[in-house]
């Protein structure tokens, strides 16, 4: 949907109290395009490639988000950065990403690359200078109902670099000077549902690798821990509390008797993993997976 939906007004109220601190500082702004940026034939854009008509309205109107994000960002913050990269908020970074980044950038030559890629999947990852944005932005308006973003990413290249009489091997050869891709990519996709209604995104990064799911904390006080629960394999309490390792248990419970919940929070350190679930107690029954 395009416009201040409601769910929009919900997403900008949790955004503003979860994240206080930095929108007041206007280092978090919350854009929303006005419903007249898009083209009164949306829901009627003739199909390319072959989509049908609700994924060619969701790809259009995609291609147009990403271009106003670019336009916003020309009009209002040109002032506030040298660089752009396009991130999406359903993604997992390699520790010190941001580091990475700029030793990266540090050890390119200045005058060669256009974009820096630090991510194979979609639009997510792709560094620009702000100073080229218009050229995405005009690109992008122009053929915005024809493809998808990241195929005229790739169009942006071919039109920008490559030699008429010269397609191919040489083209690609060019176009890989101006196209740099650091190995391993340092963004993971972990969404699966896609704002486009029933469309299941399974697309990872091959060689992004398996992050750490333990962070160790070595600054508890010393105690002595104790639990009538079964350790499971070797992850006692005693080792979660010292910060070596974490508590795993199963096949026992905690029994909280004659508590009226309201609501509840489960904080966890860790990324749930396939097969993990929790079984509440109430009436009706309930089970977090």
């Amino acid at each position: 949907e395009i416009g201040v939906t409601k769910f929009a007004k919900q997403l900008a109220k949790s955004l503003k109290s979860e994240f206080r601190s930095v929108v007041d500082e206007g280092l978090l702004e919350i854009i929303i395009p006005n419903p007249t940026f898009y083209p009164p034939d949306l829901d009627r854009i003739e199909p390319t490639l072959g989509d049908s008509a609700d994924r060619m309205k969701w790809r259009t109107k995609q291609n147009l988000d990403f271009a106003y994000l670019m336009m916003y960002l020309m009009m209002y913050c040109q002032n506030r950065g040298t660089f752009y990269i396009q991130l999406e908020d359903d993604v997992i970074t390699k520790p010190n990403y941001l580091k990475t980044i700029k030793d990266f950038m540090s050890n390119q030559q200045a005058d060669k690359w256009y974009m820096l890629e630090f991510s194979t999947l979609g639009f997510i990852g792709k560094l620009f200078r702000s100073r080229d944005l218009p050229q995405i932005i005009d690109f992008i308006l122009m053929f915005y109902r024809l493809k998808p973003v990241d195929w005229l990413l790739h169009l942006i290249f071919m039109v920008r670099y490559c030699h008429l009489e010269k397609f191919g091997k040489e083209c690609q050869k060019v176009v890989n000077e101006r196209r740099i891709r650091l190995k391993p990519s340092l963004f993971q996709h972990i969404g699966v549902h896609s704002s486009l209604t029933g469309k299941v995104q399974k697309l990872k990064e091959k060689d992004f690798g398996k992050q750490p799911l333990h962070k160790p904390h070595k600054d508890n006080p010393a105690a002595q821990v104790y639990t009538s629960l079964k350790v499971y394999q070797k992850f006692t309490l005693d080792d979660a509390y010292n910060g070596e390792s974490f508590f795993w248990e199963m096949g026992e419970f905690f029994a909280l008797q004659k508590l009226i919940f309201s609501f509840f929070f489960i904080f966890a350190g860790l990324i749930p993993q396939p097969g993990d679930w929790a079984m509440f107690n109430f009436t009706p029954p309930i089970r977090l997976d």
